[in-house]
């Protein structure tokens, strides 16, 4: 009906103009992806889109409905087992030799003297800072071809480990359990970093990762699109400002108790920092996989004791369900020796690589077309 067409000519066009389906399990049915179907009406031969307009196109990740996609693939189920280098190597659509054989590299003189000078700002800062130096010491960095540029953001991913943690040395194997073993956590934090790590690997194109995305159109290595979007994750409305929010709240609910936080909280505000989602009507499910290894821990670490409580509250008396940022949030207060730091911006370094090749490899892009709102030349 859509189309205008027959149903044969619907089976044309899923080979002719690209419309993408899936099989409904246990019938004969497809279902029909509505962008592609509506696109399919353009008459031949005219472009998908005006060639000026920068509409921006990724294969990366897919929030649809109440699920989250790492190319097609789910990405809470991928959480079950999967390590962050196994999304890596998905997202990057690398070998896995390339994301696992890279180990840091000897820091130059330059990185560490930029390091001792830097010794008081969090982990986050001194890894922008650093890693722009960690490349210019690397002839190799400057390899843009896919390849290179997934065997680099994977040597970038693991100096970004090593800024972050409080001892140099780093090792091989994966990063959960390097970063477990670095903070001298009991093993079943692994498996509570390990989905953690996954889970932030990348989610569709908010702010930051557009902002990422513009850098390496002009043709950034892996080492500046992690320290881009490492300054960029600091600006005011970003989800780590955001997280201020949500750790303010938990400072007064230390002094006060959650029952009366929350309530004046919602006199004062209207609303809860850390719950609720815009994205998703059912909750955000990162967050209802991430709570599932959390949850348990609640009862027996006194540390987690309010988030049970607060998540509790929340949950009857305004039926809103916790965020992600939420349970990041407590997993970095309870691990992190830095508590401005992040185990977030860890994961989510391997989504900005996977954009910064997606968006450099793709070629030239137009001048984004603008509606100016100023006033007229000659107007007086």
């Amino acid at each position: 009906e859509i189309l205008g067409v027959t149903r044969a000519t619907l089976y044309a066009y899923v080979s002719r103009r690209g419309i993408r389906s899936v099989p409904v399990e246990g019938t004969r049915q497809r279902l029909y992806w509505d962008s592609d179907v509506r696109d399919a009406r353009r008459p031949p031969g005219r472009p998908r889109r005006d060639a000026t307009t920068a509409q921006v196109e990724s294969s990366v990740s897919l929030i649809d409905g109440d699920r989250l996609y790492f190319r097609g693939e789910d990405a809470i189920a991928l959480s079950e087992w999967a390590t962050l280098e196994d999304v890596a190597e998905r997202l990057w659509q690398a070998q896995a030799r390339t994301v696992t054989a890279c180990l840091p590299v000897e820091l130059p003189s330059a990185a560490r003297t930029m390091l001792e000078a830097t010794a008081s700002r969090s982990g986050i800062e001194r890894a922008a800072t650093v890693l722009g130096l960690v490349e210019a010491d690397s002839p190799r960095a400057f390899d843009l071809s896919a390849g290179g540029m997934a065997a680099r953001g994977a040597a970038a991913g693991r100096e970004r480990a090593r800024l972050l943690l409080p001892r140099n040395g780093l090792g091989k194997g994966p990063l959960h359990v390097l970063v477990a073993r670095h903070l001298d956590l009991p093993p079943v934090w692994e498996d509570v970093i390990r989905r953690l790590l996954v889970l932030s690997a990348d989610h569709g194109l908010e702010p930051v990762t557009l902002a990422v995305r513009a850098m390496a159109g002009v043709g950034i290595t892996p080492y500046r699109a992690i320290a881009g979007g490492l300054l960029v994750l600091g600006g005011r409305q970003s989800i780590l400002t955001r997280a201020e929010h949500i750790r303010d709240l938990f400072g007064e609910i230390q002094t006060r108790g959650v029952r009366p936080t929350m309530i004046e909280r919602l006199r004062r505000e209207g609303g809860i920092p850390g719950f609720g989602s815009d994205l998703y009507a059912a909750g955000d499910p990162r967050a209802r996989a991430l709570w599932d290894v959390l949850a348990p821990l609640c009862d027996r670490d006194p540390e987690l004791h309010a988030l049970r409580d607060a998540v509790a509250f929340v949950r009857e008396e305004l039926g809103q369900e916790p965020s992600f940022a939420l349970f990041v949030h407590a997993v970095t207060q309870r691990v992190m020796p830095d508590r401005r730091d992040t185990l977030f911006a860890l994961g989510r370094s391997v989504g900005w690589v996977a954009h910064a090749i997606e968006r450099y490899c793709a070629g030239e892009q137009k001048r984004a077309a603008g509606h100016y709102s100023g006033p007229l030349p000659g107007d007086r």
